[in-house]
Order: C-alpha cells, then sequence, then structure tokens
C-alpha cells in the first residue's frame, strides 16, 4: 500500500495545466521543475504507457534546460518543444488515469495514522515494552487490517497476538516440566494456570479474561463459517488492547521477560 496526499493530485494537475496551456512567462527553473514534478508523478503512479512515451525525451529536454540561466524566461522554441512533448502524450495520461484506482481510509474508531503505523501507541507501556516479537507482530497486523476493513483477517491475527501472550504468561510461572509442545493449547494453559498449586500465581480476574476470550473469541474465530464485520473487529481490538494491559501487568511475566 502507498500512502500518497491528496494534494499531489491537485498539484500535479495545476502544474500540468500551466505547462500545457500557459508555459509563456515561467522561468527555466520553474519550466524544469514542473516537468521533474510531472515524470516523477508518472513514475509514481506506475503509469507505464505514458512514461514509455516521454521519458527519454524528457530526460534529453531537462539536460538543456538546466544548461541555461535559471532566471531567465523561457524561449519561445522550448516552449513549444514542452507543449508538443506534453500535448502528444495527453491522451495517453487520460487513458491512463482513467484505468488507475485510488482508495481512501475510512474513518475508525481509532486514529487512521495510529492504525496503519501499527498500533504502537495504543499499547500500555509494558506491553510495548515486553511483547514477544510474534505477538507484536501479529497485534499490528490486526491493526492494520482494521485500519483496510479486513475484518476477519485482523480477529485472526488479534487471537494469535494474544495466544502467544498466553505462552509468554504461562513459560513465566512455569519454567520447568512444562507441557509438551502440542499440548500447549489455550484450555490448557488457562487451566494448568488456575490449578497452580502455589504461590505465586496469575490473578484470578486475568485468567477469568483469558478464559472468556477463549470461548467468546478464540474458538468462534476458528470456524470456517465466523466472518467479522468492521464494528466486531474494531471491539475486538479495543478488547485485545485492554487484555494485553492486563497479561503484561502482571509481576511475573515482567520478570521472565526482562531475562528472555
Amino acid at each position: 500500500m502507498k500512502r500518497s496526499s491528496l494534494y499531489k493530485y491537485y498539484r500535479f494537475g495545476y502544474n500540468y495545466y500551466f505547462l500545457l496551456n500557459d508555459a509563456e512567462g515561467i522561468t527555466y527553473s520553474t519550466a524544469t521543475r514542473n516537468l521533474v514534478e510531472y515524470r516523477d508523478f508518472l513514475k509514481e503512479q506506475s503509469l507505464k504507457v505514458t512514461l514509455k512515451m516521454v521519458d527519454y525525451k524528457i530526460e534529453d529536454l531537462l539536460k538543456r534546460l538546466m544548461k541555461e540561466n535559471e532566471d531567465d524566461i523561457i524561449s519561445d522554441e522550448h516552449q513549444e518543444e514542452i507543449h508538443k512533448l506534453l500535448d502528444n502524450s495527453d491522451s495517453s495520461l487520460d487513458s491512463e488515469l482513467q484505468l488507475t484506482q485510488v482508495y481512501q481510509v475510512t474513518k475508525k474508531k481509532l486514529d487512521i495514522d495510529g492504525l496503519l503505523s501499527g498500533g504502537k501507541d495504543f499499547l500500555a507501556v509494558n506491553a510495548l515494552n515486553y511483547m514477544t516479537k510474534q505477538s507484536f507482530l501479529d497485534y499490528q497486523y490486526g491493526c492494520r487490517c482494521v485500519a483496510l476493513t479486513v475484518s476477519t483477517a485482523s480477529a485472526f491475527h488479534l487471537m494469535r497476538c494474544i495466544e502467544e501472550s498466553l505462552k509468554e504468561l504461562y513459560y513465566a510461572y512455569f519454567r520447568t516440566n512444562r507441557l509438551p509442545d502440542n499440548k500447549q493449547m489455550w484450555g490448557n494453559l488457562v487451566t494448568y494456570l488456575r490449578n497452580k498449586p502455589k504461590s505465586p500465581k496469575p490473578k484470578v480476574d486475568l485468567l477469568d479474561n483469558l478464559d472468556m476470550f477463549r470461548r467468546n473469541y478464540r474458538n468462534p474465530t476458528q470456524h470456517p463459517d465466523k466472518n467479522y464485520n468492521i464494528e466486531e473487529a474494531q471491539n475486538l481490538l479495543l478488547s485485545v488492547i485492554v487484555l494485553l494491559s492486563e497479561i503484561y501487568n502482571d509481576k511475573q511475566i515482567l520478570k521472565y521477560a526482562k531475562k528472555r
């Protein structure tokens, strides 16, 4: 996904019109700058047909324009050359622009820039500092999927994030004699943490919350017929942010994570 300002399109249209129709009286520096912006815009938007028509001609013309005094008014000859170059490729540019789609990210409950950048600013400090690389990566993908309204994919990534963080919680309390890897499933981990015979033990509220997530989110998300709408995905993300804060507020996991 490419990020772009709407102003860039406005500026391109204005400068293109100016070069094509009203270049009289401009300086060589202005003409050169506008031609460079025109060429760069074609490249950025992948307008390959138009670029192929004009690329080498623009480079040749720019070399000659740059030899002139930048503060001088452009000559009629050079002005006509610019006009001819743009006019000959105008129909191609028009056709390619009609085939090029630009998508606008719609407003969400959380800040769009924050979502697209991976949601760092939404996390509690401990979660941000001590989540594993994988859980943080899944959290970031979950945020970006919400921003782009890919709701069900967001839920999958957010569940992976919480499950990875739950494993970290389990590892923090069970340093030895752990369950085999193929038995380290969400329900088993919560049960073992809940039934731990000796202190320290996780808070009951945290374990209840993790169990609730398993029943209400993780298990339904795995069902092939379950699809999330954007409201559900956003609500899930908000709940995940709270749950991550609770997990990484646990003293035992912080001790473990700091030594990891």
